[in-house]
């Protein structure tokens, strides 16, 4: 029985690694917004916005998913 992911091509595990990271990021500032929210509401005050995700934020996590992947499960 095959799996998909045995399916994938190198280009396209990649992508799906890039996918995974831009929604942890994009997780991580939702969780982030909500939590300053509720300070908010909380002290009565306007909340304050986290920075918005960069990029480069979503490239560091992807690569950190890649690397560990490639070393077998450890961190490098």
């Amino acid at each position: 029985m095959t799996n998909e992911s045995d399916k994938l091509t190198n280009h396209g595990i990649r992508l799906e690694v890039l996918k995974q990271a831009k929604e942890m990021v994009w997780e991580r500032w939702h969780m982030e917004k909500e939590e300053l929210q509720s300070y908010a509401n909380f002290e009565k005050v306007s909340p304050d916005m986290p920075p918005l995700p960069t990029t480069h934020e979503v490239l560091e996590v992807a690569s950190d998913f890649y690397n560990f992947v490639e070393n077998g499960g450890k961190f490098s």
